[in-house]
């Protein structure tokens, strides 16, 4: 995986519906806005397969987020932070 090249994983209720791989940073920004505020969605990011956290994938995203807390994702066993990870 290219060193500046987007992975997006999209989960409703802790299942993951969609994942996108090798994304351009305009094309990842644009879906991350658009599940951004959806109460229904959440959204974790990787660059380079590294998993951004909250405050730096909103920046790099391009969203402010103000009051916005991060929505627990998965099982509860914590977020992988590596996308091969989520693979396994």
């Amino acid at each position: 995986m290219k060193k500046n090249s987007f992975s997006l994983l999209l989960y409703q209720e802790g299942r993951l519906l969609e994942r996108w791989d090798g994304l351009e940073l305009e094309m990842a920004s644009r879906i991350y806005r658009q599940y951004f505020r959806d109460a229904d969605y959440g959204v974790m990011v990787y660059r380079g397969g590294e998993r951004l956290k909250c405050p730096e994938a909103w920046r790099i995203m391009g969203v402010s987020c103000g009051r916005c807390l991060p929505k627990k994702v998965g099982d509860g066993r914590g977020r992988p932070q590596k996308l091969s990870e989520v693979l396994a």
